[in-house]
């Protein structure tokens, strides 16, 4: 039997990679989003548009019966708190209160490492969270709000705190397509100083892990589980900007260095055995290797 999935947030990178993987593997998906987008759209998949932050929108979903959900929505906003509450967790919670008594195999919540503000990298999920602005505030108030329910065998979930997942069709407004973009033009970029690293995964290890927890067994044992989802290994931004502009064969770094928020450790990344051992899953994209190929995309596109 075809496995039914609704993804919110199709549209968006991570979303686009998915639905073009499903689709391979025949599974039933209909995507929802808030804002309507064409260039990304996917032949052949059912794409819904509706504002989450109105209950009275999801009759749109009252004709459909999903085996899995997965919440890939809301926007990246670390200043522009009422546009942040509304995508980041009114959204999230009209999105469980619809579904808490509608039977799904599971419902998968996309964190972010920003939840756990400064606190000291490798962070593990036992890690008191201490986060200092309004986007990781409202991250960590979703990642609550689902949890209880989660924890409580309502509605069978985990959440997934994502690290810098990265690949082809990325927004423009990350950093590595924002480095190599520039370095294809052969133009300066910002960096920051030496000694700023961050955590990346490839978008098609991350793709990986989520089928293993698509097909896992006895989801109901690990309902309401945080696990951390990275490469687990950080790299020195810098030195990542160097990388892609020799790969690129052009681009100059500015003498203007880009300054860290006030939430921002100098060193983030994850500590990744629990995701590991529970799913039995590893990244196996070396950073060279996923660069080349995002790298090629942005050159050809």
């Amino acid at each position: 039997m075809k496995k039914k999935i609704l993804i919110i947030g199709g549209t968006g990178f991570i979303g686009f990679h998915l639905i073009n993987l499903l689709k391979k593997k025949k599974y039933e998906i209909v995507s929802v989003s808030k804002n309507r987008l064409t260039k990304k759209r996917v032949q052949n998949i059912k794409y819904i548009f509706f504002d989450f932050t109105k209950r009275k929108n999801f009759e749109a979903l009252d004709k459909y019966k999903f085996d899995i959900v997965i919440n890939l929505g809301g926007n990246v906003d670390h200043f522009n708190k009422k546009s942040t509450i509304s995508s980041q967790f009114i959204s999230v919670k009209n999105l469980i209160d619809y579904f808490k008594y509608k039977k799904i195999k599971i419902f998968i919540q996309i964190g972010s490492c920003a939840e756990y503000g400064v606190s000291v990298s490798p962070q593990k999920e036992e890690n008191n969270c201490k986060p200092k602005l309004i986007y990781a505030k409202t991250k960590l108030r979703a990642t609550k709000y689902v949890q209880k329910f989660f924890k409580k065998k309502l509605i069978n979930g985990i959440i997934l705190r994502l690290y810098q997942v990265y690949g082809p069709h990325q927004s423009n407004n990350r950093f590595i397509p924002i480095i190599v973009k520039k370095c294809l033009m052969d133009k300066t970029y910002d960096c920051h100083n030496r000694g700023v690293y961050r955590d990346f995964l490839y978008i098609d290890d991350f793709l990986k892990l989520l089928i293993k927890i698509f097909n896992k067994k006895n989801l109901d044992q690990i309902s309401g589980k945080i696990y951390n989802v990275g490469y687990g290994k950080p790299l020195d931004l810098n030195l990542v900007a160097k990388k892609i502009k020799k790969l690129c064969k052009g681009g100059s770094q500015s003498k203007k260095k880009v300054k860290l928020r006030l939430d921002e450790p100098k060193i983030i990344y994850p500590d990744t055995r629990l995701v590991k051992k529970v799913f039995n899953w590893k990244p196996n994209t070396k950073f060279e290797i996923g660069l080349k190929k995002t790298i090629n995309f942005y050159k050809n596109a």
